[in-house]
């Protein structure tokens, strides 16, 4: 059949391959706006996990920088006397705790006059549980102290002493009239409270802390346990230290002054089984000790570094 003058050759086919140029169908607008939407939604979310990670890098370098929460160091005042507590073995024997009760003055009566003085402590009755168990005060393994010295020229010197009996005052320190023998006390004495002085706050109590026992003349482990007597050579003290359980509930508290023929027996100390301390004065002077001659005292050094060694068996059974 003869094509018609109207159509020309190959017109037909272009007409037939010619693009459409009219609206889209539907189903394609639809892929354009999905296309459209996931692309926004991908950069929104970008946009957000990089204000996360800003954020999260803020606070990490505030936290680098900032200020660190530090523990309270424990209250102490130099030339306050010390309460000392410690275990020579099970729960608590890795430290000493050590308790500033306040100045030699608030145990010092009128020369034969009283009084009584129940010690503001914190809950030492919390720290002597959390520290040495719930029936600490029947450990005749666990021993207590009281010791000072003051901060003057002229030394003078406070030492506990065990009542052997409960309410019969034990016998009193010598006198030590040498000068010298009491600065090398107090000397030792200080090394613990100066570094005591350094020590943070327990948890129970701002007056309290615990000493990590050890060898350094610091330490008050090392100053009972370390020679014949406490707190030097040449102190004569040989033992300040009561233990519980065992009927020495009770220290007297004496201050050696170097006086000739007295030193005072300032009252005593007892403690309740809820941890309150409570110091009955009474303040009298007592005939002092007769000193021996220190060429004997030597001698009787290593027997008595001996029996010392077995101190809590010895009274255990005493």
């Amino acid at each position: 059949m003869k094509p018609s003058e109207d159509e020309r050759p190959g017109e037909r086919e272009f007409l037939e391959s010619k693009p459409e140029t009219g609206p889209k169908p539907p189903i394609q607008q639809a892929c354009v706006f999905v296309t459209a939407t996931t692309s926004t939604q991908q950069h929104t979310h970008m946009k957000q996990n990089r204000t996360t990670w800003l954020a999260a890098g803020a606070s990490l370098l505030l936290a680098a920088f900032a200020p660190q929460a530090q523990s309270a160091q424990v209250v102490y005042t130099p030339g306050d006397l010390v309460l000392a507590f410690r275990a020579s073995g099970g729960q608590g024997a890795a430290n000493s705790l050590l308790v500033g009760i306040g100045p030699a003055s608030s145990f010092t009566a009128g020369i034969n006059s009283s009084i009584v003085n129940n010690l503001s402590l914190g809950d030492l009755g919390a720290e002597l549980v959390a520290q040495y168990g719930a029936t600490w005060f029947d450990r005749t393994d666990l021993t207590w102290s009281v010791f000072g010295a003051n901060t003057g020229v002229n030394a003078v010197l406070y030492a506990s002493r065990a009542q052997t009996t409960f309410g019969t005052d034990a016998v009193g320190w010598p006198v030590l009239a040498d000068p010298t023998d009491r600065s090398t006390t107090r000397n030792n004495i200080q090394s613990v409270t100066n570094n005591f002085d350094t020590l943070d706050a327990a948890t129970n109590s701002t007056v309290a802390a615990l000493q990590l026992n050890g060898s350094g003349a610091e330490k008050y482990s090392q100053q009972v346990t370390g020679g014949s007597t406490d707190f030097s050579g040449v102190s004569q003290w040989t033992n300040i230290e009561g233990n519980f359980g065992v009927g020495s509930e009770a220290l007297n508290l004496f201050r050696v002054t170097g006086t000739a023929g007295t030193t005072q027996n300032l009252g005593k100390f007892t403690i309740s089984n809820a941890g309150q301390v409570t110091f009955n004065g009474t303040n009298v002077d007592i005939a002092a000790v007769p000193e021996p001659s220190k060429a004997l005292f030597g001698m009787m050094g290593a027997g008595a570094l001996f029996l010392r060694r077995r101190r809590p068996s010895a009274k255990a059974s005493a």
